[in-house]
């Protein structure tokens, strides 16, 4: 599955391309250790641990979080690297500094947020699958 190059308008009117990739999501994963501990800074959730440090599990083993404030600044260089990635893929030499994406961009924190989730979800290919992908055998998706 080819995933296309996304826009978002600015204040001005015009537009900045964004788009998820591994590259994307690596440079995420070493500012945050991990692109689990990046995804629940960035949507709000946290960890539950016990008095031990552990994190708690429900009866089905999943670990359990809890709603915290979304970490805008995540938010903000998850934006702005997805921008960053999208121009280089498309050869423009210009390049965003994080404040600059957010002046440009200047959405409420919780549409930003929902609109990365849906970039996030869109790199993992999460909830959806093309036709190609529909056709193979089960077990031997992606190979």
């Amino acid at each position: 599955m080819k995933r296309e190059i996304q826009t978002i308008e600015t204040v001005d009117g015009g537009q900045l391309p964004y788009i998820c990739t591994c590259n994307v999501l690596a440079k995420m994963q070493k500012e945050h250790e991990s692109i689990d501990a990046f995804y629940l800074k960035m949507i709000g959730r946290k960890v539950v641990v016990d008095e031990d440090g552990y994190e708690k599990r429900n009866e089905e083993g999943k670990r359990i979080t809890k709603p915290c404030e979304p970490d805008v600044a995540t938010a903000n260089e998850f934006l702005t690297a997805m921008v960053n990635e999208a121009l280089e893929m498309q050869g423009q030499k210009e390049r965003y500094s994080v404040q600059e994406v957010v002046r440009k961009t200047d959405l409420p924190v919780f549409m930003r947020i929902g609109l990365l989730i849906s970039a996030f979800n869109d790199c993992f290919n999460l909830g959806k699958e093309d036709d190609e992908e529909k056709k193979r055998e089960p077990g031997r998706r992606g190979r």
